[in-house]
């Protein structure tokens, strides 16, 4: 019940770290650089967080595999918030597609055990 309990946070936090992604991609070329900078880098330490937290956490042995799909998911996440704050530093069109290639890549991870029956279930 416990590491269900991280799991479901964790998998708020990633959905913050979505939200965050999407707008530092979306209004990469509109506004303050330095906000701009500033909101990348504290999303990029929210998804560093929620990495360390997945990986360092204890896991029964019985939840090893799904486990291991949610540090991918959160290691997914860690590298769209990298390509974002890419994007956000250099507003290029190449830098603006890996980003949002990174974002639906770990869109796909994480949709792919949030609704998982032992996630959901109590």
């Amino acid at each position: 019940e416990d590491y269900r309990q991280l799991a479901q946070g964790w998998l708020s936090e990633m959905t913050k770290v979505d939200q965050e992604i999407e707008d530092g991609i979306i209004t990469g070329q509109n506004g303050d650089w330095f906000s701009q900078s500033g909101d990348a880098q504290r999303t990029l330490q929210r998804a560093v967080k929620v990495a360390q937290q997945v990986e360092r956490a204890k896991v029964p042995p019985i939840g090893m595999e799904t486990h291991e799909q949610m540090l991918s998911a959160a290691m997914s996440y860690l590298e769209a918030a990298r390509s974002m704050l890419q994007w956000v530093s250099a507003p290029e069109e190449e830098n603006r597609k890996a980003a949002m290639e990174k974002l639906a890549e770990a869109r796909q991870m994480k949709s792919e055990w949030e609704n998982h029956s032992w996630l959901t279930s109590r």
